[in-house]
């Protein structure tokens, strides 16, 4: 059965509306660099028995200081009990071969037991897929990666598990067509497992289309309300704190 989660990034603590909707929350990484424990107990708590979430870690390499930050994410990983965490490359970390070998070194030492790692490369990685790829399935981990902002000739990296982010539409209009939802869900017709992540403004009833679309495949869609109509799209996805979109926050510290 296909158990593919859809859920939205936020910046604040979701509220039983969100679960009701939604099977994982993606975390944004200056919320998961200062969460103290005791909120991170509290989110995870306040959330069903098989809600999901996913702390994001921003880095730019992966020296004593980044690990340091890697490791309390960790922690709070653990804390939120997360199967999966979104480390997420800034542009300074060039696809050069001793990048390469860094981040395979680091994730075999620093990646917990039974967690899966996802990647989000910005910078000059963009526009060199098979070779992001490649060094994903050497580290063992997920391209993280927006299938509908591929370029045309482009196919989403294989595999059966998927990190998809949903970073924004092209065009003057932020919200999805249908026709760009039915796309999405017929590009999951073959995976089998992971997360599916909007981000923009318009996140919050784009993800619930989505899921409704694709409830038919079974999984993390069933606890998609289809009766809820459009008026009630007031869940707490961060309010005027919401994140910007199209981007994960920079690092703490980059310009």
């Amino acid at each position: 059965m296909n158990s593919i989660t859809t859920g939205c990034r936020i910046q604040t603590g979701p509220n039983r509306k969100y679960w009701k909707h939604f099977g994982v929350l993606e975390i944004d990484a200056r919320v998961v660099a200062t969460m103290k424990d005791g909120t991170a107990d509290r989110w995870r708590e306040a959330a069903p028995a098989g809600a999901r979430f996913v702390p994001v870690v921003a880095l730019s390499d992966f020296g004593a200081e980044s690990t340091a930050r890697w490791r309390r994410a960790m922690q709070i990983a653990a804390r939120l009990g997360a199967e999966t965490v979104l480390l997420h490359t800034s542009a300074r970390f060039r696809p050069t071969a001793a990048n390469r070998k860094a981040l395979v070194r680091f994730i075999s030492a620093e990646r917990p037991a039974g967690i899966a790692v996802a990647w989000w490369a910005d910078g000059l990685w963009e526009g060199q897929p098979e070779d992001r790829d490649a060094l994903c399935a050497e580290a063992d981990i997920l391209p993280a990666i927006d299938p509908l902002g591929l370029d045309d000739d482009e196919e989403p990296p294989p595999g059966e598990r998927i990190y998809w982010r949903l970073m924004g539409r092209k065009g003057l209009v932020p919200r999805y067509t249908d026709y760009e939802i039915t796309t999405l869900v017929d590009l999951i017709a073959e995976r089998t497992a992971g997360h599916v992540i909007f981000t923009t403004p318009t996140m919050l009833p784009d993800a619930r289309r989505f899921a409704g679309f694709a409830k038919a495949f079974g999984g993390g869609f069933d606890d998609i309300d289809d009766d809820l109509d459009d008026g009630e799209d007031d869940l707490d996805a961060g309010g005027d704190d919401a994140p910007r979109p199209g981007a994960l926050d920079d690092e703490p510290g980059d310009d």
